[in-house]
C-alpha cells in the first residue's frame, strides 16, 4: 500500500462525498477518519459558532484497511458507515475508492465488513487474480 502521495499538510485524500484524514498509519494498516470540512463550530448546549474558515473537520465515518494481509484474503477493510451507505453500491463504491486511492488492484482479494447502528454486513471477493479461491 503506497500511502507516499498523501503527505500533504492535514494528511488526507478525498473519498466518495468525504475527505478521509489518517489517524494512524504503519506499512500495512491505515485507520482514518470520514468527515467534511466546514465553517460552523457546534458545541453541547450552545448556539453554533460561525467561523470565517473552513477550520471545522466533521466525522462521519471511520475506516481501517489493512493491506497485504498474510494468507489468502491480501486485504481487510471495516467501516463504521452511516444508514444512509448500507446499501451494496455504496458499499462497493467506498472499497473501490479506497482501492484506488491507496493503489490496491481492484482484482485483490479482500474481505469488508461495514457496521452501523444496528447491524452488520460484508462483501468479500475470495477469488484472487489467477481464479483461485480459498473456500469451496
Amino acid at each position: 500500500m503506497d500511502t507516499s502521495k498523501f503527505s500533504n499538510s492535514r494528511d488526507e485524500f478525498p473519498i466518495l462525498d468525504f475527505i478521509a484524514q489518517f489517524e494512524a498509519k504503519t506499512e500495512t494498516s491505515i485507520l482514518f477518519s470520514l468527515g467534511r470540512w466546514g465553517d460552523t463550530l457546534t458545541l453541547a448546549d450552545s448556539e453554533p459558532i460561525k467561523l470565517r474558515c473552513r477550520s471545522v473537520f466533521t466525522v462521519f465515518v471511520w475506516a481501517d484497511v489493512h493491506h497485504p494481509c498474510h494468507g489468502h484474503i491480501k486485504t481487510g477493510i471495516r467501516a463504521r458507515l452511516s444508514d444512509d451507505l448500507m446499501v451494496f453500491e455504496s458499499q462497493h463504491d467506498f472499497i473501490h475508492a479506497i482501492f484506488d486511492a491507496l493503489l490496491i488492484p481492484r482484482d485483490e482479494t479482500y474481505d469488508a465488513s461495514f457496521i452501523c447502528a444496528d447491524k452488520t454486513e460484508g462483501i468479500q471477493q475470495p477469488v484472487d487474480r489467477d481464479g483461485m479461491p480459498d473456500r469451496l
